[in-house]
């Protein structure tokens, strides 16, 4: 996805960071968006982790927005890559930016990269104005 997204758009400055502690400053973003980036997290500490990073990251007032597939109740799989990947519930998700004001959350049907036809769970969030 960096290498196709810097094909399209090679003014952007897009890398990939395998590491828990992402490479920023506190209170760097005014935005972040997170994609299906859950969805292929299985691990529920490893989620934790991630959030609470994306969370450090997140200027005080700013926009979390997340996309992420969801089937009630949870279920694990293996995606035709190969690649396990967890459907959470909506109620799950939700829990998960519980240091976040909500502000806005739908759930939707839409298509996966296979064509199955999937649930998917949107919301948009906000961080705190005092932290």
């Amino acid at each position: 996805m960096i290498a196709r997204g810097l094909h399209e758009n090679p003014e952007l400055h897009l890398k990939y960071v395998h590491q828990s502690a992402l490479p920023f400053s506190h209170n760097s973003f005014d935005a972040i968006i997170v994609c299906a980036v859950f969805t292929c997290i299985t691990s529920h500490e490893v989620r934790l982790e991630t959030i609470n990073e994306l969370y450090r990251i997140l200027k005080s007032g700013g926009i979390f927005h997340m996309v992420e597939f969801c089937s009630e109740p949870s279920k694990r799989f293996t995606s035709s890559m190969g690649v396990p990947m967890l459907y959470s519930s909506p109620k799950e998700l939700h829990k998960l930016i519980s240091k976040m004001i909500i502000v806005s959350e739908e759930i939707a049907n839409t298509n996966t990269i296979s064509g199955n036809k999937e649930n998917t769970y949107s919301l948009f969030a906000r961080k705190s104005l005092n932290q």
